[in-house]
C-alpha cells in the first residue's frame, strides 16, 4: 500500500470517472490554470475539500435547512457537507484529516476517519468550536483534505455493495438532530454558575438588609419615643393657650374695636361732608356762571348806553360850543350892564 502523490491525483481527477468532481467553479478554474498551484486543490499526496452546505444540529424543523455560513459560538458545533462529490475505486482507500489552520483558529473535527473503497458521494463532517470567539465558517472554505492509496487488491465487497447504490449528498438527518449544537454546555454551565453566585450574593443581600432593618427598627424606637415626649409637651402648651389665647384675643379685639370704630366713624362723617361739599360747590359753581351770564348781559347793556351816549355827545357838542359863547357873551354883557348901573347911582 502506498499513498498516491500529485502526479497520480491529477490523472484521476481528469479521467472519464474523475476520483473527485463538483469543484466550486473557481477551484475548477485553479486546476485547469495551474493544477500544482498554491490555490490548487491537488496537493503533495492529498486533495483539498471545500464547503458546500452548513447544518445546525439539533431536533428544530430549521435544523435540516441548509446555510452558505454562519458563524459558529464557543462551544457550539455544526455540521458541513462537502461542496465535491467522491467517487473512490473499488481498488482504493481514502481517509479524511482536518486542516491544520482549523484546528490552530479554534474549530475542531470530531469525525474525521476512512473512506471505504467504491464509495460514492459527499462527505460530512461535524466541527466544534474551542476558540474563545465565534468562527465564521462560510460556502466555499477549506474544510478537510483526503489521502488517498491503493490497495494491494480490489475489495470483494466495496461500499456500494454493502450499502447500495444510492450517493449521499447530504448530512444525515439523524445526525444533524442528535448532535448538540452547545456541544460543551458552555451556556448551560455559564447560566448555571451564574445562578450559584447570584444566589450566594442574594444570602449575603438578604443578611446586609435584614441587618439594616433591625437598626431601622431600633431608630424608628428611637425616634416614636422622642416624637411622643415632644408632643406630650407640646399638648401641655397647647392646652395652655387654648384657656389664654381667647382671653387674650378677645381682649385684643375689644381694644382694637375701641381705637379703629372712632376712626372709621370719623372716616364716614368726612366722605358725607366732602359729599355734601362737594354739592354745595356745585351749586356755587352754577350761581357764579349764572351771575357771570347776567354781569356780561349788563356789561354789553353798558357798552350799548355808552357808545349811545358817546354819539349823541359828539353830536350836541357843537350846539354846546355854540351855547357856551353865547353865554359867555351874555355873561359879559351882562357885566358891562352892572358896571354902567353902578356909576349912574354912584353920589
Amino acid at each position: 500500500m502506498s499513498l498516491l502523490n500529485d502526479v497520480e491525483l491529477l490523472n484521476l481527477l481528469q479521467s472519464q470517472s474523475p476520483l473527485v468532481r463538483d469543484f466550486p467553479s473557481t477551484v475548477a478554474r485553479e486546476i485547469e490554470e495551474d493544477p500544482f498551484g498554491p490555490n490548487s486543490p491537488v496537493q503533495p499526496s492529498s486533495i483539498d475539500l471545500h464547503v458546500g452546505e452548513i447544518y445546525l444540529p439539533g431536533n428544530d424543523p430549521n435544523a435540516i435547512l441548509p446555510h452558505k455560513e454562519y458563524s459558529v459560538p464557543p462551544g457550539h458545533s455544526v455540521i458541513a457537507v462537502t461542496h465535491e462529490v467522491l467517487n473512490v475505486p473499488a481498488d482504493m482507500g481514502a481517509v479524511a484529516f482536518p486542516l491544520a489552520g482549523r484546528g490552530q483558529r479554534g474549530l475542531s473535527m470530531m469525525n474525521a476517519g476512512h473512506i471505504d473503497p467504491g464509495y460514492e458521494g459527499k462527505l460530512w463532517f461535524s466541527f466544534i468550536n474551542l476558540g474563545r470567539d465565534k468562527f465564521l465558517l462560510s460556502q466555499g472554505d477549506h474544510v478537510s483534505t483526503v489521502l488517498f492509496w491503493r490497495l494491494s487488491a480490489r475489495a470483494e465487497r466495496p461500499w456500494k455493495g454493502r450499502r447500495g447504490p444510492e450517493v449521499p449528498m447530504t448530512a444525515p438527518v439523524a445526525a444533524v438532530e442528535s448532535i448538540a449544537g452547545d456541544a460543551l454546555m458552555l451556556e448551560t454551565r455559564a447560566k448555571e454558575a451564574a445562578r450559584q453566585i447570584v444566589t450566594e450574593h442574594m444570602t449575603e443581600v438578604r443578611s446586609q438588609v435584614a441587618q439594616l432593618r433591625n437598626e431601622l427598627l431600633l431608630d424608628l424606637e428611637r425616634q416614636k419615643g422622642y416624637v411622643s415626649a415632644e408632643f406630650k409637651n407640646k399638648a401641655g402648651l397647647v392646652a395652655i393657650l387654648s384657656v389664654i389665647l381667647p382671653v387674650v384675643v378677645t381682649a385684643f379685639l375689644t381694644y382694637g374695636a375701641q381705637i379703629l370704630f372712632p376712626n372709621i366713624t370719623g372716616v364716614r362723617q368726612l366722605e358725607k361732608d366732602t359729599g355734601q361739599l362737594g354739592s354745595a360747590v356745585q351749586v356755587m359753581e352754577g350761581e357764579m356762571k349764572n351771575h357771570r351770564s347776567y354781569l356780561e348781559a349788563k356789561s354789553l347793556e353798558i357798552n350799548s348806553q355808552y357808545e349811545k351816549v358817546r354819539l349823541r355827545s359828539e353830536q350836541q357838542d357843537p350846539e354846546i360850543e355854540r351855547l357856551t359863547k353865547d353865554v359867555e357873551a351874555l355873561e359879559k354883557r351882562l357885566s358891562k350892564d352892572a358896571g354902567a348901573n353902578q356909576g349912574r347911582h354912584s353920589p
